[in-house]
């Protein structure tokens, strides 16, 4: 790979992102020490408007994350003052917790 080549790195990290949401799993190559294994769980929220109003938008919202990896992205020109912005919401993420739940949880 040509170094001076900034197109090419480009289209192959957009390329993952792509593969990454349509699998929901990450694509890590061997290099990579600061992403999630390939194969983990992997939960992207993503949220494009010109304008909200009146109205909640989310990318993600998480009630309960075991394992995994969550991105949640709200990207808006313009958030009225009555807009919600939230970066998806989910219950839980990963494999049910250990944890006893309280009563009537």
């Amino acid at each position: 790979m040509d170094g001076a080549d900034t197109e090419l790195p480009r289209s192959v990290l957009e390329l993952r992102d792509l593969i990454e949401e349509v699998t929901g799993q990450p694509l890590t190559f061997t290099a990579e020490r600061d992403r999630p294994r390939t194969g983990s769980p992997v939960v992207v929220g993503r949220v494009r408007a010109d304008r909200v109003s009146g109205a909640q938008a989310a990318g993600l919202d998480v009630d309960e994350m075991t394992g995994g990896t969550a991105v949640g992205e709200v990207d808006v020109e313009v958030a009225e003052q009555d807009a919600r912005l939230t970066g998806g919401k989910f219950g839980r993420i990963g494999p049910p917790s250990l944890r006893p739940r309280p009563p009537g949880e």
